[in-house]
């Protein structure tokens, strides 16, 4: 290619947008301070475009953290279902353990799809990283109790549950709801916890790599 000399190369500029950022209803117009130190924005000054994210809560960021959240809770899950499948539930069904295995795996598969919605939050609106975790946490929730809202209709219509053959359980009648209410309580403080952490962890990463990429940039 043939080029004229004395002329100037110029590296194109890149406009880094974040998920968030698109999601919101429009942007500001901004005047760009000029850089002394820089002789590009002598050719360069005017009105630029510049997105704003919104301070308040995101909720395009909430439903994109639940979704992140779903999709690792539903893979870890058929993850575990698939190896007792290949090992083999009846014999899975004679193990003493196997009814709390089975609890802890449920928790801690949720708690990582929380921390992983959160992470995600984060990532998206690094300066309300925790803030944004606990808005996936919240969604989340919401969400599962409308499903289970409508679970609960379909089955006054329809008698679903009755037609399920469910595994007796080794707990007393007497203990059951008392053991629900617990194992209810464990499941919300470990995926709070678990969400927010994300978030912050998020934060904290995002925060990391613009620092990476400022001395990049001011790098000769």
């Amino acid at each position: 290619m043939m080029r004229q000399r004395g002329a100037v190369h110029r590296e194109p500029k890149v406009l880094e947008v974040g998920l968030d950022e698109l999601l919101q209803a429009g942007y500001e117009r901004a005047e760009r301070d000029p850089d002394p130190d820089n002789d590009e924005d002598d050719a360069d000054q005017g009105v630029v475009d510049e997105w704003r994210a919104d301070e308040g809560v995101s909720f395009g960021v909430a439903f994109f953290g639940w979704l992140v959240a779903g999709g690792i809770v539903v893979l870890l899950l058929a993850s575990v279902a698939a190896a007792g499948t290949l090992i083999g539930w009846e014999r899975l069904a004679g193990w003493e353990w196997v009814y709390v295995t089975a609890w802890i795996v449920v928790v801690v598969s949720l708690g990582i799809g929380a921390f992983s919605g959160g992470y995600a939050g984060g990532r998206m609106v690094p300066a309300h990283g925790g803030r944004q975790g606990l808005d996936v946490w919240l969604l989340s929730w919401c969400a599962t109790a409308l499903i289970v809202g409508l679970g609960y209709i379909a089955d006054r219509e329809y008698d679903l549950v009755a037609r399920i053959d469910w595994t007796s359980l080794p707990i007393a009648e007497t203990d059951r709801t008392a053991a629900a209410l617990v194992g209810l309580a464990a499941i919300l403080l470990v995926t709070l916890v678990s969400a927010v952490v994300g978030g912050a962890a998020g934060s904290r990463c995002s925060a990391r790599l613009s620092r990476l990429n400022q001395q990049h940039q001011a790098m000769p």
